[in-house]
């Protein structure tokens, strides 16, 4: 069944909350859930300068801090971030992804000061990530697994006109029925038809670069390239990818072996 939502207006104490929540979601105990980030009780899991992100209340609790006068000025105009990613993650479940469920979505406004909120659900302590899941196996048997269960998904989405656009291991988990799931969907884009050929590329090379780096093994980068995009090609249902795409990649991942043995040169 859908989830449903519905806008809000809370106002407590000087400070105005306003967005999107649930239906099963009381509106009135956000802004102490957003107060729950300036406490040490809570379990921070980023604590950037543009972005705060921690499990709070028994929630993961995501905040865009915005700093700086013209930031501030620039998303007055622009579609909150939260509210992007609520949209993605709606369009995931609609299309059978599993993905933490959006509770709410909405900006805090302080005066001239705002800053955005993204509430989901926290995964489970014993939630598997795809980066975890690699590293314990054989390479063969870890690119094995990505075009077994993984490049099927991308191709499933992208014919859906969903475009994750941070897709890497880390942002790919293992629900509690082995299914591959998305999170982190700040940078998602949905497409009327399907995804455009060369975000599609992309988005390939981002999954084999991130794979290549979690692995840290250059011997199965050489035929990487073919056996992703043969399994992509068996899955999508659009015409295959151009030729040009292949090389495409190829530079993409020409960068990441020259990033990969800087890498491993100052860890040695």
């Amino acid at each position: 069944m859908a989830e449903t939502f519905k806008n809000f207006t809370v106002s407590q104490n000087g400070c105005r909350l306003h967005g999107i929540a649930r239906t099963d979601c009381s509106p009135a105990g956000l802004p102490a859930l957003c107060g729950e980030l300036n406490s040490s009780s809570c379990r921070f899991l980023k604590n950037r300068k543009k972005v705060t992100a921690a499990a709070a209340g028994g929630l993961f609790v995501k905040r865009y801090n915005l700093p700086g006068f013209f930031t501030q000025l620039r998303r007055r105009f622009k579609t909150p971030r939260p509210e992007l990613a609520r949209r993605a993650a709606v369009h995931l479940t609609a299309i059978g992804i599993p993905t933490p469920p959006v509770l709410a979505a909405f900006t805090e406004q302080r005066g001239f000061r705002i800053r955005e909120y993204l509430i989901t659900c926290l995964l489970p302590p014993q939630t598997r990530f795809m980066n975890q899941v690699c590293r314990e196996m054989p390479s063969g048997e870890a690119w094995s697994l990505l075009c077994r269960t993984l490049i099927p998904m991308v191709a499933g989405y992208h014919d859906a006109g969903f475009f994750h656009g941070d897709l890497n291991l880390r942002n790919i988990y293992l629900d509690n029925d082995n299914r591959p799931g998305l999170m982190d969907l700040d940078g998602a884009k949905i497409f009327p038809g399907s995804v455009p050929v060369d975000l599609r590329a992309r988005e390939i090379a981002r999954l084999i670069s991130s794979f290549l780096i979690c692995r840290r093994d250059d011997s199965i980068c050489a035929d990487c390239v073919d056996s992703a995009l043969a399994a992509y090609s068996r899955f999508t249902t659009r015409a295959p990818l151009p030729a040009a795409v292949r090389s495409n990649i190829r530079k993409f991942l020409k960068r990441y072996r020259y990033l990969f043995r800087q890498q491993r040169s100052a860890n040695d």
